[in-house]
């Protein structure tokens, strides 16, 4: 009766998994596996043919591999979603510093506005907040990309669940059709800035000079 039950309930994370890969489109001319414990049966079941229990027995290793897969796959996505959100918070820091910075810059601006660093001044604003924009871009797309990276662990995550409770099914193909799920498209991304205040100013057609913001302290 126990091993009823626990057959019927791997008939029922098989059919899920099979769900799940059909939203996602695949399964087209893959080689069929048993998807309920009846069509197993029907193919032999436990006393069938030496062919089908070596069937089996690669199904279960691939199964294990794909796991092991998934699970090296989680472990590097926590530790990439760790350092995004280091990262995103690090620049929320250096956005508010720059953030005080601007507000003196004004503040000396409406001080000396007609005075001989005037010029100086306007040249300080202006820089300061071209930097301000792309701190916040690059927030926006680290926000994002941590949004990503949480919904990429779930999906592995819910993958990784189904398969172990298959005890040992796996389907030709799976590992590849959903790897292409988990890559992050990060052509779009600003690039990449330090957090000790210098800010490459090749994007605000500086030719790469370094600009430190200490200096108007």
């Amino acid at each position: 009766e126990t091993q009823k039950q626990t057959l019927q309930a791997r008939d029922e994370s098989i059919k899920k998994l099979l769900e799940m890969l059909q939203n996602k489109g695949v399964g087209g001319g893959a080689t069929k596996f048993p998807a309920s414990l009846s069509e197993f049966e029907g193919l032999g079941g436990v006393g069938g043919s030496t062919t089908m229990s070596r069937e089996l027995q690669f199904k279960l290793l691939e199964s294990e591999n794909v796991i092991k897969h998934y699970e090296c796959l989680i472990t590097n996505r926590d530790e990439e979603l760790n350092l995004t959100k280091k990262e995103l918070k690090s620049t929320n820091e250096t956005l508010k510093m720059l953030q005080k910075e601007l507000e003196k810059a004004y503040e000396r601006n409406q001080a000396n506005d007609h005075g001989p660093g005037s010029g100086y001044n306007i040249y300080t604003n202006s820089t300061l907040t071209a930097i301000l924009e792309t701190k916040e871009a690059r927030i926006s797309t680290l926000e994002k990309e941590v949004d990503l990276l949480e919904k990429e662990l779930a999906r592995i995550r819910e993958f990784c669940h189904l398969n172990s409770a298959l005890g040992g099914a796996s389907f030709p193909g799976v590992s590849s059709a959903l790897g292409g799920h988990f890559d992050l498209d990060r052509s779009n991304s600003p690039p990449v800035h330090d957090f000790s205040g210098n800010l490459m100013m090749s994007s605000f057609g500086g030719g790469g000079a370094g600009f430190n913001y200490e200096q108007f302290r």
